[in-house]
C-alpha cells in the first residue's frame, strides 16, 4: 500500500485549524508523512509540537492533579500544529 499526499493540502489544513487523521497498519508511513508535513509548517512558519497520544495523556493527567490542566490544555493549543502519534499502540484506560 502506498500513501501520496501533497503538502498543501495539510497545509490548507492548518491554516482552517482542521484536524486531520492518518489511519492504518504499522509500517505504511503515518509517522513520515506526519514528519513530512511538521517541517513543511516549520518551513512556513509554523510552531509544531509533536508528542506519543501516552505522553499526552500522561502529561495532562498529571496537570490536573496538580490543579493546571488549564495551563497545560492552553500550551497544547498554542502550537499551529499539534501532532500526536503511535495513537492505539497502548491501551487507554480511565483516569490514564
Amino acid at each position: 500500500m502506498y500513501m501520496y499526499v501533497r503538502i498543501a493540502g495539510p497545509m490548507r489544513s492548518i491554516n482552517r485549524a482542521e484536524v486531520l487523521h492518518f489511519l492504518g497498519p504499522p509500517g505504511i508511513g503515518k509517522s513520515h508523512l506526519t514528519t513530512a508535513i511538521e517541517v513543511a509548517a516549520v518551513k512556513a512558519g509554523r510552531s509544531v509540537y509533536r508528542c506519543s497520544l501516552a505522553e499526552l495523556i500522561e502529561a495532562l493527567t498529571k496537570a490536573e492533579r496538580e490543579g493546571c490542566l488549564v495551563e497545560k490544555i492552553r500550551f497544547y493549543t498554542r502550537a499551529s500544529l499539534l501532532i500526536v502519534d503511535e495513537i492505539g499502540y497502548l491501551p487507554i484506560t480511565p483516569g490514564g
